[in-house]
């Protein structure tokens, strides 16, 4: 445990002190809930949705999740590939510090920026006229269980990558399909049968049904079973692809 707080002390501070990056992964998903509340759009027919409710009622819980899997899918891909490329990693090897410790000291930081994020986020969302009927509190815990997820899967990219620019284009492929195949600009309903079915079986989907469940509907964790079972599967599959995954050198 001692070991697994001096990295996540240390991770922190450096997330903290790159003041330019920070900005720009706070700032980004703020733009984009921004740019979405100008569209006044109704969807009268979408399934699961609220008839009183507007497009950007739909795409704000969408909009949330994006913001979690980019900072922590892409953010740690990244990060770790860099690190390893100017060999602290390798550094790091020489001491006495296991890779799961390292990974969970790295999570835990990447999980406090992220949470921060989405706090902005989701008020800057409500803020705009955002449907909020359920507790803010539920969407925090989704978006920890959701952090935990894509950081496990960023470690993976980043045990892959042996640069930093073939950990974002690696990375990328890995988000892109999350952000059009989830429901998160549009209903799933509205995509071909073949499709649904196997977007249903995705994180990003089972993260922005729940927050979707809860902002629109009111609903609680005890009321989302399905969803969150399906998230920790996902988090257990993500912590397991990092852990065989992850190299400090190479």
């Amino acid at each position: 445990m001692t070991q697994t707080f001096t990295v996540f002390r240390a991770s922190l501070k450096m997330l903290l002190r790159d003041r330019t990056a920070l900005f720009g992964a706070v700032m980004f998903p703020l733009f984009f809930v921004l740019a979405m509340s100008i569209f006044d759009l109704r969807f009268e027919r979408m399934s699961g949705v609220p008839a009183s409710d507007n497009y950007f009622d739909f795409v704000l819980p969408g909009l949330l999740a994006l913001g979690v899997m980019n900072f922590t899918l892409v953010g740690i891909a990244t990060s770790v590939t860099g690190l390893r490329g100017m060999r602290i990693l390798r550094r790091i090897q020489a001491t006495p510090l296991r890779p799961a410790r390292f990974i969970a000291g790295q999570i835990g930081a990447r999980l406090v920026i992220a949470l921060g994020q989405l706090v902005l986020m989701l008020a800057l969302g409500v803020g705009l006229g955002g449907a909020m009927r359920g507790n803010w509190l539920v969407v925090l815990a989704l978006g920890a269980v959701g952090n935990v997820v894509f950081l496990g899967f960023g470690f993976a990219v980043a045990g892959r990558a042996s640069t930093v620019d073939g950990a974002a284009n690696l990375a990328s492929l890995v988000t892109l399909p999350l952000m059009f195949l989830t429901g998160l600009y549009f209903p799933l309903e509205a995509m071909p049968s073949v499709l649904q079915g196997a977007a249903r079986w995705l994180p990003m989907t089972a993260l922005i049904d729940a927050m979707r469940s809860v902002m629109l509907h009111g609903l609680g964790l005890g009321d989302l079973g399905p969803e969150l079972a399906l998230l920790f599967v996902w988090a257990a599959i993500g912590v397991v692809a990092a852990r065989l995954s992850f190299r400090f050198g190479g």
